[in-house]
């Protein structure tokens, strides 16, 4: 994954969820195996979550129009991309600008539900873990913030007004 290359290094913790679930950022080894054993479709959906920090409501909501020469409009900002993302977006992508990226056989439009099914099962055929797209949300978060990337910066890619439940998460108590 080009855009993940750096690294991801052990200074996060793992954290348990509501549910009694342990999650944390995925490491840089277990996005490669997840890259390699991915079909087209999973990869496609891999890369724009990574890529983007998009929310599966935002990913799947996502039409033709929306990807423009090296960017990718997601809501009202506008996120600069990798050249092989685009290339595999025009490739994958429906004819029509008012059509969905990600559509199902049953629907026009993925469902965020489908998508979690689909990267959970992934990831257990591979990881032996489930994931989710929270979860690679988040990987992109932290690895924005251990790269340097400026906190405005990053809440802006993601469209968050702050990143700091995620620091506090993963980082110990981490403030600014």
């Amino acid at each position: 994954m080009t855009a993940l290359k750096i690294l991801l290094r052990n200074s996060f913790s793992t954290v348990t969820t509501g549910d009694g679930v342990r999650r944390s950022p995925l490491r840089l080894e277990e996005l490669e195996l997840l890259e390699r054993a991915a079909t087209a479709r999973e990869r496609l959906l891999l890369r724009v979550l990574l890529e983007t920090g998009c929310t599966v409501s935002e990913l799947v909501a996502l039409k033709k129009g929306d990807v423009q020469k090296g960017f990718l409009r997601i809501k009202q900002r506008r996120l600069r991309i990798s050249s092989s993302l685009y290339t595999l977006l025009q490739h994958r992508t429906p004819h029509s600008i008012d059509r969905y990226l990600f559509t199902s056989r049953e629907a026009a439009q993925m469902t965020p539900r489908r998508v979690e099914q689909m990267l959970a099962a992934l990831g257990k055929r591979v990881l032996k873990k489930a994931i989710t797209p929270h979860q690679l949300r988040t990987t992109r978060i932290i690895h924005d913030f251990l790269n340097h990337v400026p906190v405005e910066e990053i809440e802006q890619k993601v469209g968050l007004k702050t990143i700091q439940p995620y620091l506090y998460r993963y980082f110990r108590g981490w403030k600014q």
